[in-house]
């Protein structure tokens, strides 16, 4: 297995990750229905187990960020795009800054 199919499968899970944590605030979170409510509720600056939806949506964005690496060496044979990458970084930087505060 090379490094692209590895950080190809952090792209899989990054997905999957932050999916299981709006689904676990459906069953932890007292008066959370994952229907209902919107995701940003889970890290509310008073919101129940905050750490815990926190370190969820960490291990997303770092899973992303391997992801956006791979994608980045394995595009064009190593020279990669530029707008492809400024988005991912975009959305990485939105992600971290949402789940610190």
């Amino acid at each position: 297995m090379s490094i692209f199919h590895v950080l190809a499968i952090c792209g899989m899970l990054s997905p999957i990750i932050y999916t299981l944590m709006w689904i676990i605030g459906d069953v932890l979170v007292p008066d959370y229905n994952h229907i209902r409510d919107d995701v940003s509720s889970l890290f509310a600056v008073d919101a129940y187990r905050r750490w815990f939806f926190q370190s969820f949506m960490i291990l997303s964005s770092a899973l992303l960020l391997a992801f956006f690496i791979g994608l980045y060496w394995g595009v064009n044979n190593g020279e990669g795009l530029i707008v492809g990458p400024i988005l991912f970084i975009i959305s990485l930087v939105i992600g971290l800054l949402v789940s610190s505060r």
